[in-house]
């Protein structure tokens, strides 16, 4: 199996194909987040080592899906021993190297929280353009004193949720197993809340004919 293409394929430079529209008119989708942010994300996760930051800009239906393919829950631990040995393969280092270059050549909005994404990597003669698709969601993130990472999950997700007790201010993350038994839950006070956010972000939800290539690995 080749590794070395799909560290190169999210690259930045965001070029927005009809992003426009008549006056009154609602745009297909949201451009604020964009997708040019998790491709930064990316971009800098691989370039620093966080091999977390790669795999928190997967969509759970990219995740889901290399689920499958693996045959079991595959989780960052997974990911990380992967990408770490997947590597010291020189095409790796060429792929990230050629991170730095590459370019968005055109999106296009759909509805329903998608987009397609055009990836051009490589020069103006020889390179290539590769249609990825991302996709939108809604998450929370809950931030507490003391702890330098947030909690948080996407909006409708019953396997992790955050609330808000009325009566004293207090904040609660909960989480269940598949079948909705409590896994663990706690509490803490107003005072220990630094705040509580709803977001948006764009995933990576597929790169389109190269995806059994590039996460068949996975987990295995």
């Amino acid at each position: 199996m080749r590794h070395g293409l799909w560290i190169a394929l999210p690259v930045l430079a965001l070029f927005l194909c009809g992003a426009g529209g008549a006056r009154g008119r609602r745009r297909a989708q949201p451009l604020k987040p964009t997708p040019s942010a998790t491709l930064q994300a990316l971009k800098v996760a691989v370039a620093r080592g966080d091999r977390a930051g790669e795999w928190a800009t997967l969509s759970p239906g990219l995740k889901m899906r290399i689920n499958r393919e693996a045959g079991r829950n595959v989780d960052v631990g997974d990911y990380t021993t992967y990408r770490n040995a997947a590597r010291r393969d020189p095409q790796i280092l060429r792929a990230e190297k050629y991170l730095r270059g590459a370019r968005i050549k055109a999106i296009k909005y759909y509805g329903g929280g998608h987009a397609w994404v055009g990836i051009r990597f490589g020069g103006f003669l020889i390179g290539k353009t590769i249609g990825v698709r991302m996709i939108n969601h809604a998450y929370w993130e809950l931030r507490i004193k003391g702890e330098p990472q947030p909690y948080w999950g996407f909006k409708g997700d019953k396997s992790i949720e955050a609330r808000k007790s009325k009566s004293d201010g207090s904040w609660t993350v909960i989480t269940r197993d598949p079948r909705g038994k409590i896994t663990w839950q706690q509490t803490w006070p107003s005072k220990e809340v630094i705040s509580f956010q709803r977001k948006t972000r764009w995933y990576f939800n597929d790169f389109g004919a190269f995806e059994q290539e590039f996460f068949g690995g996975v987990g295995q």
